[in-house]
């Protein structure tokens, strides 16, 4: 990674090359890495991840984890969409009592107990707290 002259508060700034795939140097006097190194933006982005993962991803089974709302929304497009290049498995979390997922140790002991590690890579459609469970997984 290289480092960033100075770091970028703009959006278009953000999601250029000028920040994604960097280090940048923060005024806090820490060195922070983005390890993101592409972001798209576009309408049906959803069924095109299959064609953007291949050149990014190596391995060849991946999992895709969502919420209901957000697989229905997006979660099944995007599995549709890596179809063609991957193995794809399905992980639709259930919503809790109160109509929303809350990330624990026992729900992700759960996934784990569900996936036993077979998976190249994980792929987390939906909140933060999808984000968070399948980057706990992974």
């Amino acid at each position: 990674m290289t480092t960033a002259d100075s770091i970028p508060t703009g959006v278009a700034d953000i999601l250029s090359d000028r920040v994604l795939g960097r280090t940048l140097v923060c005024t806090c006097g820490r060195d922070h890495e983005v390890h993101t190194r592409e972001a798209v933006i576009a309408r049906g982005v959803a069924g095109r991840v299959g064609e953007i993962l291949p050149t990014r991803i190596a391995g060849t089974r991946c999992l895709v984890v969502a919420d209901t709302r957000t697989w229905d929304v997006a979660g099944g497009d995007v599995a549709s969409g890596l179809e063609a290049a991957f193995e794809v498995s399905r992980l639709v979390l259930d919503d809790g009592p109160d109509g929303h997922i809350h990330a624990s140790v026992a729900l992700v002991d759960e996934m784990e107990s569900t996936c036993r590690d077979e998976f190249d890579f994980y792929l987390a459609v939906g909140s933060g707290t999808v984000n968070d469970l399948t980057k706990e997984l992974a």
